[in-house]
C-alpha cells in the first residue's frame, strides 16, 4: 500500500505543477486525480509482470 501511494503521489506532485505554472489552478485537482490514477495503474502492471516472472520460475524445465 505504501509503494503503491508513493509512485501515485510522485505522479500527482508532477502533473499538478503544470496547470500552477500556466496560472490555470482550477485544473489542479483534475490533474492529481490523474496522477493518483496513473500510478495506481502503473502499480497493478508491476505487481502483475512480478507475478508472472515468479510463475515462470515456477515451472519444469523441458528436458529436450
Amino acid at each position: 500500500e505504501t509503494q503503491k501511494k508513493k509512485t501515485g503521489d510522485l505522479l500527482s506532485c508532477a502533473l499538478e505543477f503544470g496547470p500552477i505554472l500556466a496560472g490555470e489552478e482550477r485544473w489542479q485537482a483534475e490533474m492529481q486525480r490523474i496522477g493518483l490514477h496513473l500510478g495506481l495503474a502503473y502499480q497493478i502492471r508491476d505487481d502483475l509482470e512480478d507475478a508472472k516472472q515468479e510463475s515462470d520460475k515456477e515451472k519444469p524445465t523441458s528436458l529436450i
